[in-house]
């Protein structure tokens, strides 16, 4: 017996894993930050800085890459 599973399911997974990872990854960068600030002698400024490159990156670069993908897939 198979069972089929509907592209609809398969797209709403993949996409709530990517969520939680996205979130877990964001935790981690803040948990982090008072180490890397310390061993950089940075400032709290310094580190928004960081948390706000880190986000914006995490942002445009799937986007950047999807539309890549896009374009040459075949």
């Amino acid at each position: 017996m198979k069972f089929k599973i509907d592209y609809k399911w398969i797209a709403l997974g993949i996409s709530n894993i990517g969520l939680f990872m996205a979130t877990l990854d964001s935790s981690i960068v803040v948990i982090g930050l008072p180490t890397i600030l310390q061993d950089l002698h940075a400032s709290i400024v310094h580190g928004i800085w960081i948390i706000t490159g880190y986000t914006l990156v995490m942002t445009i670069l799937p986007v950047m890459l999807g539309r890549l993908a896009d374009l040459y897939a075949e």
